[in-house]
């Protein structure tokens, strides 16, 4: 059975609609930020503050290893997995890769007030820097099977249209 990958800048609703895909496919659910933090014993922001940026993507890649050996899990990336194309070979060999999009006003709207982005906290003007770390990015999300707007349907309303996309595919 393949597992469901959901990808797209932070912000696009992943963790939501992935816990979404997880409770009505019965299927595992795994963040990989979450399991950094677990398995790092740290938070994101700490472990970007002790380490850095390059042994966080180092850490990412070798969580994206472990978790694309398995089968039938939904799992929600982190918006930096697509920049290495390790983590996308490996996600892509088990895996149907979603990309989540929204406009930059959404994403600005949503990430803004979270503090828990290191990203995000360090950004003077968070709507102009989003849009040229987006900018940067964008090239590598296109790298997908099927994508999705996240700016206008709900979390419930993508994850039943991405449920309907992938069934004869699991």
């Amino acid at each position: 059975m393949k597992n469901i990958v959901l990808t797209g800048f932070m912000g696009t609703g992943k963790t939501t609609i992935g816990k979404l895909l997880s409770e009505k496919l019965s299927f595992p659910f795994f963040d990989t930020d979450k399991v950094i933090e677990q398995n790092a014993d740290m938070s994101i922001p700490v472990f970007f503050e002790k380490l850095g940026e390059k042994e966080f993507r180092n850490y990412e890649t070798e969580v994206i290893k472990l978790l694309s050996d398995t089968e039938g899990c939904i799992i929600s990336c982190g918006g930096g997995v697509v920049l290495n194309n390790l983590n996308m070979d490996l996600l892509s060999k088990n895996g149907i890769i979603i990309y989540l999009k929204a406009s930059i006003d959404t994403i600005v709207k949503r990430v803004s007030s979270n503090k828990g982005r290191p990203l995000i906290a360090a950004m003077e003007n968070p709507k102009a820097e989003i849009e040229k770390l987006f900018d940067k990015r964008k090239q590598y999300y296109q790298r997908h099977n099927f994508s999705f707007d996240t700016d206008t349907l709900s979390p419930d309303e993508i994850s039943d249209e991405i449920i309907k996309k992938v069934k004869d595919i699991l």
